[in-house]
């Protein structure tokens, strides 16, 4: 196929073009021509509006949290995880608001606020991790801690690690292959339709395996998580209703979709409802839970190192970093790519070595764990 063809083969599926031929793709703009509601304002404007609202104050109050945060980090191993969690509202209500707005725009944008969300549940674990092990300076003196019976035992960390980190190599496939499924099939088409809804289930399943994985970590170390950070758990829940809102969201309008529920009315276009619908909850979901964050995510338990120091007990620099090496701490994401790297080996090093682990006592087992190769937790 020369690049004639190719070109015009993109054209028809709207992507240079926003007005395709009625025998090839839906044309955006007869799906876009409803009815309005009440003089000239249409369902996709109301929409619209409310989304772009939404997303501002999400902006307002989750950028307070932050850059309170990055003006008071005393505790950068504790801090640079918050943040990264703050992060996640308004990075989904900017991405929901432009969704919302140019519908051409919105199976391209929204799988990265998705992939974000990786990011951020990783940031749960480790968050978690930190507060437990507050005087650890390296990965294999955290593993110290886990690996204590009562602690779940190494092979119960090493478990739960690497479900949490293999939802970000997982979750970058899967936005890769959404955008070129958008790409190359027209939005409407039963190929579209199918492949979503494929990429739809693999992202829950991963998505499930890393709620569930977390959810028995904190059950485990409930108590003494509570006695670092009395708000942990409303921090959590916060972060977790985001992630478990857009799971079960995004799997039941894909069911409607295919199942011919949202064709579309007179009021309502198919576009408003197969495009901009799931944008626009979002986005209002997340104004919500943005709202939500103030009282649990709110910087003053660091505004000083006395504060400072009962989270965490102890583990609290002696100066504050500045806004810019704050920043940076936050966004250089070093940290969890040599996570991903090390949850990898510990993973295969544990199942190279069952065989051989079933063969000693459990007290032969505790006294001589596995020796995985960790790096250290920035």
């Amino acid at each position: 196929m020369n690049t004639e063809s190719i070109a015009s083969s993109l054209a028809i599926r709207g992507i240079f073009s926003p007005d395709s031929s009625d025998d090839a793709c839906r044309s955006w703009s007869a799906d876009d021509a409803a009815s309005p509601l009440t003089g000239s304002l249409t369902f996709h404007k109301l929409m619209t509006y409310i989304s772009a609202a939404a997303a501002v104050i999400t902006i307002l109050t989750t950028g307070t949290l932050a850059i309170g945060h990055l003006f008071i980090y005393r505790q950068p191993r504790l801090q640079r995880y918050l943040v990264r969690l703050i992060l996640t509202a308004p990075a989904f209500a900017i991405c929901c608001a432009i969704g919302v707005a140019v519908y051409h725009a919105t199976p391209y944008i929204l799988p990265w606020a998705e992939l974000y969300e990786a990011f951020a549940l990783i940031a749960v674990l480790t968050l978690m991790v930190n507060l437990l092990t507050p005087t650890a300076s390296t990965g294999a003196e955290q593993l110290i801690f886990f690996a204590r019976p009562e602690n779940g035992g190494t092979a119960t960390y090493v478990k739960c690690e690497f479900m949490v980190f293999q939802l970000l190599p997982v979750r970058f496939i899967l936005t890769v292959a959404e955008i070129i499924i958008s790409a190359a099939f027209c939005i409407g088409s039963t190929a579209n339709h199918r492949g979503h809804l494929v990429i739809s289930i693999i992202s829950g399943i991963s998505t499930a395996l890393a709620l569930v994985a977390l959810l028995k970590f904190l059950k485990r170390h409930i108590k003494e998580l509570k006695t670092r950070d009395k708000t942990i758990v409303g921090k959590l829940v916060c972060f977790k209703l985001i992630v478990a809102i857009q799971m079960i969201q995004r799997i039941v309008l894909n069911i409607l979709s295919n199942a011919n529920v949202l064709n579309g009315s007179s009021k309502f276009s198919y576009h408003d409802l197969n495009v901009g619908l799931g944008p626009f909850l979002t986005a209002v979901e997340v104004m919500l839970i943005g709202l939500l964050m103030i009282y649990y995510y709110w910087p003053g338990q660091f505004r000083s190192r006395q504060l400072g120091a009962e989270v965490g007990k102890g583990d609290v620099s002696q100066v504050k970093l500045g806004v810019f090496a704050a920043a940076w701490d936050v966004v250089n994401l070093m940290d969890v790519l040599k996570g991903i790297v090390r949850a990898v080996k510990a993973k295969a090093g544990s199942s190279s070595r069952t065989g051989g682990a079933k063969m000693m006592s459990p007290q032969q087992r505790f006294d001589e764990p596995p020796q995985y190769q960790y790096q250290q937790y920035q």
